[in-house]
């Protein structure tokens, strides 16, 4: 079985390059090769062209390694660049690679090996996309990002990273509102029965 669900004959070595240039997967990738890991059904398919990284700007040299490689040898053309993220495209294979980068040196504490594949711990991936979701407008935006989180809190508790998880949001320096207190006790609800 493959790591995570392959859509181009690319997205393994685009994978296995970034981790090489400590760059680790982020969004519907990440949480799909968690959900192999651990068995958990997904409730839907990652996107089919799309592959996203973390990177911390201080490696920001190691990844612009990967991202010539990506042009000179891959088919790869910038699309877009900005300080903080820059994504290439293969209009050929119809493939985006986004690179996103984090100046919060904190977050490197969140980048995990598994499988020799680079990709940040699901805690990580829930916090952040939380932090998405609860400034959320779009309606089919949020109900995504719902049903994401639901499943990361399963992988979290699978891999025994609950207390972790919930110390990190005791402590978490982010003031979060009552409302989005509430929006995450929803989650931790109606996920609750499928928690072992």
């Amino acid at each position: 079985m493959n790591l995570f669900e392959i859509y181009s004959k690319l997205d393994e070595k685009i994978v296995q390059l970034a981790t090489q240039h400590q760059c680790y997967l982020i969004g519907g990738t990440a949480i799909d090769f968690f959900c192999r890991q651990t068995k958990i059904e997904n409730w839907r398919s990652r996107s089919y062209n799309d592959l996203d990284f973390w990177c911390h700007s201080k490696n920001k040299k190691h990844s612009q390694k990967m991202l010539k490689i990506l042009i000179q040898k891959m088919g790869f053309e910038v699309k877009e660049e900005y300080d903080f993220m820059i994504t290439l495209r293969n209009e050929t294979l119809n493939i985006d690679v986004d690179v996103l980068y984090d100046y919060d040196e904190e977050n490197c504490n969140n980048t995990t090996k598994n499988q020799n594949i680079g990709v940040m711990n699901p805690i990580y991936l829930f916090v952040s996309k939380f932090d998405r979701y609860i400034l959320a407008k779009d309606k089919e935006r949020i109900e995504k990002d719902f049903y994401d989180l639901r499943v990361l809190l399963q992988i979290i508790n699978q891999l025994n990273l609950f207390t972790e998880f919930s110390n990190l949001l005791e402590n978490s320096p982010k003031e979060y509102t009552l409302e989005s207190e509430r929006k995450l006790n929803d989650i931790i609800t109606n996920v609750y029965p499928y928690l072992k």
